[in-house]
């Protein structure tokens, strides 16, 4: 049994790019509001080797500034929204000026991980900040 597992498992986790590199699973796994998810490479990697799934597209994402509010727990979409609506609040309040349309749900932990150890976090793109 254990046997089968262990080759599942290796057959399930096998490398999915041009050169059979394995690549470290990073955190957190960014969700953006279409659905899409995000993994980021590892800081060790200068480049990344193509991936095979059409469905997979390497992409270099420019610098930004972007405003964070982190919580533990479980989440969902009400979670998250409430959460985003909380943190472009704050920011209002404190004169930043965000992009409404630019925001993510970071991800931090494992699925099998108990809820109340969850961290997450929701990020909002920072288009103006006032000076310090």
């Amino acid at each position: 049994m254990l046997w089968i597992i262990c080759l599942l498992a290796h057959a399930v986790g096998a490398p999915q790019n041009e050169a059979a590199q394995p690549i470290a699973m990073t955190a957190p796994v960014v969700n953006t509001p279409t659905k899409r998810m995000q993994f980021i490479l590892p800081s060790s990697m200068q480049t990344a080797p193509p991936p095979l799934g059409k469905n997979v597209k390497l992409v270099e994402r420019p610098a930004s500034r972007w405003a964070v509010a982190t919580w533990y727990g479980g989440w969902n979409d009400k979670v998250a929204s409430r959460r985003l609506a909380e943190l472009r609040e704050a920011l209002r309040r404190d004169g930043v000026v965000v992009d409404e349309t630019q925001w993510e749900l970071h991800r931090y932990n494992p699925p099998w991980t108990l809820p109340a150890y969850k961290k997450n976090s929701v990020a909002v793109k920072v288009l103006v900040a006032p000076p310090s």
